[in-house]
């Protein structure tokens, strides 16, 4: 597959999931307010991003310097590099490249919404006290809040199998 197409087809998962990842999120929200959406992400995220991997034959992963999970961790140079560009470059969108026979596709994440800062806002002003004892509890190392509206917050990284 060409470069324009496979970033055209990257994008569309990354939209797919990023729309399925907030849409459960935000019926956890309804269901429980944002403390119960905290557990909810604590046991549902991972696999969410997991069965779509699957869905889609590819490697799903959200990554970040400003974690909540360990999992999202930035792992390689490329990971580092890449979110230094996106977080120093507002107009930095996406970028495909190649890493080991492998396309890998990154996207920018944003705190796009107000109903982001219920969990990633400012803890003395945005995040509920019952929320932000969640977050605590079940992420004693958290470094994903003090975002803003719109903030950089996160990258989706799609790898994609060698051909």
């Amino acid at each position: 597959m060409e470069d324009v197409a496979l970033t055209l087809h990257a994008d569309s998962i990354a939209q797919a999931v990023q729309m399925e990842l907030i849409s459960n999120v935000t019926r956890a929200i309804e269901k429980g307010g944002t403390a119960y959406a905290i557990d909810y992400c604590n046991t549902a995220a991972m696999s969410l991003t997991d069965s779509m991997s699957k869905v889609y034959g590819v490697q799903i992963q959200r990554i970040t310097e400003k974690n909540r999970n360990l999992a999202n961790v930035l792992k390689t140079s490329n990971d580092r590099t890449l979110y230094k560009m996106f977080d120093g470059q507002a107009r930095l969108k996406d970028t495909l490249l190649y890493e080991g026979g492998k396309a890998i596709y990154y996207k920018r994440i944003h705190t796009a919404i107000p109903t982001c800062l219920g969990c990633h806002g400012d803890p003395k002003k945005d995040i509920h006290p019952e929320t932000l004892r969640k977050i605590q509890l079940f992420y004693p190392n958290d470094s994903a809040t003090g975002f803003s509206l719109n903030a950089f917050r996160a990258m989706w990284k799609i790898t994609f199998p060698k051909d």
